[in-house]
């Protein structure tokens, strides 16, 4: 074989096994992500998986353990000490208090990813509107940055879903301060077609004093 000849055969040589080096690496992630979710089905101890997981960024993992982390631990918002000023006076947004397995990834993950993976999560449209309900409910629970919680909860007032405009709008009452320029979208969700929004619609603006 001609120098050139050998060189070039080298080169694409090296390319493939990058290539596949890569493709190894995209494939990883998911081959351990669903080995971790089924150990968490057939194991008692969900510590050392859910921080497996964790260290994956798994938005799988948190989604199981919302459903299946210690549902009993859900209460309503109205009675839980973050509740701020009686926002609702209907049930508007399940607040977790995280069990094993969330605590597990919690840990794993660092606080700052963990809330960044919750709003990916709350935002994506094509997950179970459950899921994402409660992901709000632990969001307005948990979120540092008043900032943050103003742009997840205004993003959501507009969704498809009336659970998630619900819980966005209780999200927004329940800032402090009131978020002032959001009041003219609180307005328009006076006018929503469930009433559930409606509600917590109202009970934001009448803590702002703007409605009786």
């Amino acid at each position: 074989m001609r120098p050139k000849g050998r060189r070039a055969a080298i080169a694409v040589g090296a390319l493939a096994l990058a290539t596949l080096v890569a493709a190894g690496a995209a494939l990883r992630k998911p081959i351990l992500e669903r080995w971790y979710l089924q150990r968490l089905k057939t194991e008692k101890d969900w510590s050392e998986p859910a921080r497996r997981l964790g260290e994956l960024r798994s938005a799988e993992g948190i989604v199981f353990f919302l459903e299946n982390d210690s549902p009993d631990l859900f209460v309503d918002l109205q009675t839980s000490p973050s509740n701020v000023g009686n926002v609702s006076p209907v049930r508007q947004v399940d607040i977790l208090e995280p069990g094993i397995g969330l605590t597990a990834m919690m840990d794993a993950l660092g606080p700052a990813e963990f809330v960044d993976l919750l709003k990916r999560i709350a935002l994506d449209r094509s997950r179970e509107a459950t899921t994402r309900f409660r992901v709000v409910g632990i969001l307005i629970r948990e979120e540092a940055s008043r900032e943050a919680s103003l742009l997840l909860c205004s993003r959501l007032l507009t969704d498809p879903e009336p659970l998630l405009r619900s819980a966005a709008a209780t999200g927004l009452g329940a800032l402090d301060p009131f978020p002032g320029a959001l009041i003219p979208e609180l307005k328009k969700a006076l006018e929503d077609p469930d009433a559930r929004v409606r509600d917590a619609a109202h009970a934001a603006l009448k803590k702002a004093g703007m409605c009786e």
